[in-house]
């Protein structure tokens, strides 16, 4: 399963962007700043989600500090900001991030199409064990997925 952190001071969107991620089958972890994504950086990260305005550490000095450590020299770094994009590209360019997103109506839907290009697609949580086919509840079961069009 896909491990994504999530480095961002906003309890709200934190709590909201991380809900939809583990909703979408993604293992995800949280920094509410740039030192304590550094820290949860220790163990394997998929991708970063990363806010350009932090207390502490800001994004740009994250991304620093990240792409000169051996472990995340390779991590997608996805910059959610709610600056202008013309303002941020500059600032991130020596660092190769993956994409920059403007938070705004459309951040969830830009992210998911980010994701399903940079990262493998996770597998549902929930698995469902069928009884056998020739078990005595089995006929039943067929019938009732049936009806409801799942047959």
């Amino acid at each position: 399963m896909p491990v994504i952190l999530i480095v961002e001071d906003d309890p709200d969107v934190r709590d909201l962007v991380g809900r939809l991620l583990s909703a979408a089958g993604y293992s995800v972890r949280y920094a509410s700043n740039g030192w304590e994504g550094l820290l949860a950086t220790e163990a394997r990260v998929d991708l970063v989600l990363l806010d350009m305005m932090m207390p502490g550490m800001d994004g740009v000095s994250f991304l620093k500090t990240l792409r000169n450590h051996p472990a995340g020299k390779d991590v997608p770094v996805v910059v959610l900001t709610a600056m202008d994009r013309d303002e941020v590209e500059p600032l991130v360019a020596p660092f190769r991030v993956t994409s920059i997103l403007v938070k705004g109506p459309t951040l969830f839907a830009d992210l998911k199409v980010v994701l399903m290009r940079t990262l493998v697609k996770p597998r549902p949580h929930a698995r469902v064990t069928l009884p056998e086919p020739g078990s005595l509840v089995r006929p039943y079961l067929d019938l009732y997925l049936k009806t409801l069009a799942w047959g």
